[in-house]
């Protein structure tokens, strides 16, 4: 997916979840750049890996690391902490409704797989 891509799924998970602003258009450009490389280099560990390249693969691991940690903060600005990610988890395990932030990162999850 393309950035402006990500930042439209992210912002449509936003609204949904009853957690976007406007004046969180800024915050939502960054993660959705973040995202972008982010699934760009997933791509590339991928090819290294079936190609038996463990440089590539060192440095492409190192920098999803890196990105993961970064996307961390900017979920966490946009109020999409761990903690809910794990609450989210534990419900869907129970079979519990999901409240709205939990419904995000649902939908979050499967976009993503696309």
């Amino acid at each position: 997916m393309t950035k402006y891509q990500w930042k439209q799924v992210i912002k449509e998970q936003c609204i949904e979840a009853d957690v976007y602003e406007s004046s969180c258009d800024r915050v939502l450009d960054l993660l959705a750049n973040i995202m972008s490389i982010h699934q760009d280099f997933s791509k590339a560990y991928d090819e290294a890996e079936g190609n038996g390249d463990i440089d590539a693969m060192n440095v492409c691991s190192i920098r999803l690391e890196s990105l993961s940690k970064t996307a961390l903060q900017y979920w966490r600005e946009l109020g999409l902490t761990p903690k809910e990610y794990r609450e989210f988890m534990r419900s869907r395990a129970e079979g519990k409704k999901l409240n709205k932030v939990q419904s995000f990162i649902a939908n979050f999850d499967n976009v993503q797989k696309e």
